[in-house]
């Protein structure tokens, strides 16, 4: 059928006396997501071992189809996450610091929002060299910092949570932050880690009311760092 139809359009524009008319050009397919086929989603890992197999030429082609997801659910978290780690390396320049790290920003907040810790930690370790510069308010800090120290990673969920009630304007609620992490780390047995977390407080705030209590516990740290 579709044979016939070539030559009757050609035989009716030799009539004519005109060429055959050419057929219009089909832009390409975007690349299917794997998870478009199974319905499972990818963890951080897969994500960034993806991202790291495109070659560089279909980096953008690969960014484009992740935002495409996204704009199919503003919520997909893992289409967040891939555009994130896309960005980092299409929008590598100093001058294109906001676009990656906007795209850094969004990816950890629907990961967190979603529920999605795993994600939101991953994208985070990704940018932490920039970490001053994501654009995240303090609630969000405040939630990645817990799900840091639900990781075990213990100065990185000092310094999100501090960070956040900084960036609020809190500062007792920063001077918390650190002795609760500090806390959490002398109960972990990592008193190298305790006592980092208690010099920085006392470096920050010498005239915390929290000094006293952390000068008592910096000995009880240290004494346990002797023995060890």
């Amino acid at each position: 059928m579709a044979e016939a139809a070539k030559h009757e359009m050609a035989r009716a524009a030799k009539a004519k006396g005109g060429a055959p008319p050419t057929p219009s050009p089909v832009p390409p397919a975007a690349p299917t997501r794997p998870e478009a086929a199974t319905g499972r989603k990818p963890s951080f890992g897969e994500i960034k071992q993806r991202v790291a197999q495109v070659e560089p030429r279909k980096a953008f082609e690969a960014l484009a189809a992740a935002r495409l997801a996204q704009l199919d659910n503003a919520r997909d978290a893992h289409a967040a996450t891939e555009s994130a780690l896309l960005a980092k390396r299409v929008a590598a320049g100093k001058e294109q610091a906001g676009v990656r790290l906007r795209a850094a920003a969004d990816a950890i907040a629907l990961s967190l929002a979603g529920g999605q810790a795993p994600l939101a930690t991953g994208v985070f370790a990704e940018f932490v060299a920039e970490r001053t510069a994501l654009p995240l308010s303090p609630s969000q800090w405040e939630a990645l910092g817990r799900a840091l120290l639900g990781e075990g990673s213990l100065m990185e969920a000092a310094w999100a949570m501090h960070a956040g009630a900084l960036i609020a304007g809190d500062r007792a609620t920063a001077q918390k932050r650190l002795v609760e992490v500090a806390g959490k780390a002398a109960d972990a047995r990592q008193p190298a880690v305790a006592l980092k977390l208690y010099g920085t407080l006392l470096a920050k705030y010498p005239d915390s009311q929290f000094a006293d209590f952390v000068r008592t516990n910096m000995k009880l740290e240290e004494k346990k760092l002797g023995k060890a």
